[in-house]
């Protein structure tokens, strides 16, 4: 996303990075780097490693056994309060194992 421009030039100039941002070679370089997933299909991603090639070929041939990301079914305050509990799981010494699964527990079971 850029701002919006009013200058021709400087629209014309985002629209060349856009353009270079998803070009094959690009999405191929920055995807190997960072072990992702390219936003293009038509990208040739055999140069990737093993566990990202996994990964695309679970995406591509085997999408029923993708978890989907909780945020798309939790909501915000759930979220929230789930983010609240490892916080303090991780920070709280006094804060134990049991008290912190009886809490996530009862987030999901509340869950909205």
């Amino acid at each position: 996303m850029f701002p919006k421009q009013t200058d021709p030039n400087k629209e014309a100039a985002q629209k060349r990075l856009a353009n270079l941002i998803i070009s094959p070679a690009v999405q191929l370089a920055f995807n190997n780097a960072k072990g992702s997933s390219p936003v293009r299909s038509d990208v040739d991603m055999g140069s990737a490693d093993p566990c990202l090639q996994k990964a695309l070929d679970i995406f591509n041939n085997h999408p029923d056994e993708i978890v989907t990301d909780a945020q798309r079914w939790l909501s915000n305050d759930t979220t929230n309060q789930m983010n609240d509990l490892f916080t303090k799981f991780f920070n709280d010494p006094t804060y134990t194992v049991d008290q912190a699964q009886a809490d996530y527990v009862n987030i999901l079971k509340n869950a909205n």
